[in-house]
């Protein structure tokens, strides 16, 4: 017996006395990974909103965030989305807090990344190419791709969504970002105003790029009635017998805010 005979002898005869089969036929592959289904779940365009509905457990805060987008300039593979945040909120005290802020998104082939004014530097959003498994950070928190899924937020049905783990310390909850949409929920979000609670976020309304408005309220005060020429204008009312006029916009919506959405993990 040769000398590679005698070594091909002696290793089966290793893997044997080892309990283990020795290998036979073509070895087996993995499974391939299946692939997110194509499409953009951050679009950008002029005009562009999101209304979110806010809440932490317990609803100790709850109120309204927008979002806008204004100019929007492409550079190469660069997109630039000018836009504002208006918050509507009512604290755990009790008390109102209104407030707006500039954020500049940047979209490009490695992700979407987004700066608020005041809030530090920017943050990832979303990570490109889109794959399971695939992660980022933004900010504190580990964003790990987990699952494509149907959800249904405040009533609306969302067929296409990509579901992604957010894990800050030991803390979880879950993004959604519908396609064409954008993000529809995410539960363990943080605001600066809020300090360390978690919040969730439920898209209550979502404008795209070449759709109408949401009209504005009409005004509480009605429009002045012109004084024909000639005639004398009437004297000004008593202030004492004047109603009294309807007050502004709450800085909370209106009625009992609606449970969070059923997929918020509260932890």
């Amino acid at each position: 017996m040769t000398a590679r005979p005698l070594l091909l002898a002696a290793l089966f005869a290793a893997v044997a006395a080892s309990g283990c089969p020795a290998p036979t036929g073509t070895p087996s592959r993995p499974a391939p990974i299946p692939s997110v289904p194509a499409g953009d779940y951050f679009p950008l365009a002029e005009g562009m909103q999101w209304k979110y509905e806010v809440v932490t457990q317990g609803a100790s805060v709850q109120g309204t965030m927008t979002l806008t987008v204004g100019k929007v300039t492409k550079s190469g593979a660069d997109t630039t989305a000018e836009g504002q945040r208006t918050l509507q909120l009512k604290l755990a005290d009790g008390s109102a807090h209104g407030s707006q802020a500039r954020v500049t998104w940047l979209k490009n082939r490695d992700g979407v990344w987004e700066t608020i004014e005041g809030e530090g530097d920017e943050r990832q959003v979303l990570q490109l190419p889109l794959k399971y498994g695939g992660g980022w950070t933004f900010g504190s928190t580990s964003m790990t791709v987990s699952d494509v899924d149907e959800v249904t937020i405040n009533g609306k049905a969302y067929k296409t969504t990509l579901k992604v783990r957010a894990e800050d310390g030991d803390r979880l909850g879950y993004a959604y970002f519908a396609k064409d949409v954008g993000l529809v929920s995410w539960w363990g979000r943080k605001l600066p105003v809020t300090g360390d609670q978690q919040i969730g976020f439920g898209l209550l309304e979502h404008v795209k790029k070449g759709a109408t408005p949401p009209p504005e309220p009409p005004s509480s005060t009605p429009a002045p009635t012109p004084t024909p020429a000639g005639a004398s204008a009437s004297p000004a009312p008593d202030a004492s017998q004047a109603p009294s006029a309807s007050p502004g916009p709450s800085a909370t919506p209106s009625g009992t805010p609606s449970p969070a959405p059923s997929q918020f993990t509260f932890s």
